[in-house]
């Protein structure tokens, strides 16, 4: 707030913001992309010894070849980072959203996926090398159909009505209606959980449960106050026997990390998320949402109840 002094963090800063220029989103974008190039290689960016050094290389904006630091870095990741930081706002991405599209179908086709649990299991691999060089016996890991239901209980904005359960107690009660439901829960956390059913009998029939069993499910949240956030997608996994998961990588695979990300698009839609074949299994075609770019050639139609 001082007049004639650039506030802020000089290492993430854009250049624009360097030469006094106005603000905008696109300011954020390069300031992520920073961050996104930092992680990638594990280096600074613009950082020096000396304030005015970093202002300078921020103000130059020269980016060198994340590929030549680290060759598993493809080249379309890092075009990814290079339009992120590109000086020139005309060549940078317009929004965050077009951004998060790029870095979408880089993950989808290059198999980038982690989620917190991956992280955790990360972390208690640390801890214990030991434990995690045990590996399945492959001849008990077989492929199945499966329909996965990423599941969040999400507590209404504090405008709203108190819950009258805990998160703990929705939980619960969410655990005994899938259970009833066939259902196998493959991983439980604060606020949500992955279910699983195997297609025993049809896909067709599988996905009407599936369904079927969410729509209970926000029911019951709605009951307590609270809202819900659900995706649903069908996939074949390798599961071992009593229907657990194989490994720590199961959520990996594709069905597990659809379902996850659609579940967060349905926090914002307010409605149960899934794909074309979940919705055409129904007596009843769901509402069109769109479609989802999975590959460059390849797309997956999204609907909604």
């Amino acid at each position: 707030t001082v007049q004639g002094q650039i506030i802020g963090t000089p290492a993430y800063m854009a250049p624009e913001q360097v030469a006094g220029r106005p603000l905008t989103g696109q300011t954020d974008i390069f300031a992520l992309s920073i961050v996104l190039f930092e992680l990638l290689t594990g280096r600074r960016l613009f950082k020096a010894k000396e304030k005015a050094q970093t202002l300078n290389n921020v103000r130059n904006a020269k980016i060198p070849s994340l590929h030549s630091i680290r060759n598993q870095i493809s080249y379309k990741l890092e075009d990814v980072v290079f339009k992120g930081l590109a000086k020139d706002l005309g060549h940078r991405y317009s929004t965050a959203l077009k951004m998060l599209e790029a870095l979408s179908q880089v993950i989808v086709e290059e198999n980038h996926r982690a989620t917190n649990n991956d992280l955790a299991q990360f972390i208690r691999d640390l801890e214990s090398p030991i434990a995690s060089t045990l590996v399945q016996d492959p001849a008990s890991v077989l492929p199945q159909t499966v329909v996965v239901a990423a599941l969040e209980v999400v507590r209404p904005p504090r405008s709203l009505a108190t819950p009258r359960l805990s998160t703990l107690e929705v939980m619960k009660r969410w655990s005994k209606l899938v259970e009833k439901n066939k259902g196998v829960i493959w991983e439980r956390n604060d606020g949500s959980m992955i279910a699983v059913w195997v297609a025993q009998d049809s896909l067709e029939s599988t996905c009407r449960r599936v369904v079927n069993t969410a729509l209970m499910l926000k029911k019951l949240a709605k009951g307590a106050e609270y809202n819900s956030s659900i995706g649903i997608a069908p996939g074949v996994v390798r599961m071992g026997s009593e229907n657990l998961p194989p490994n720590n990588d199961y959520a990996l695979e594709g069905p597990f990390y659809l379902a996850r990300w659609m579940m967060n698009l349905s926090a914002h839609r307010g409605k149960v998320l899934m794909t074309e074949v979940v919705g055409k299994a129904l007596s009843t075609t769901p509402l069109p949402v769109g479609r989802l770019q999975v590959q460059a050639d390849a797309s997956i139609a999204l609907y909604e109840r």
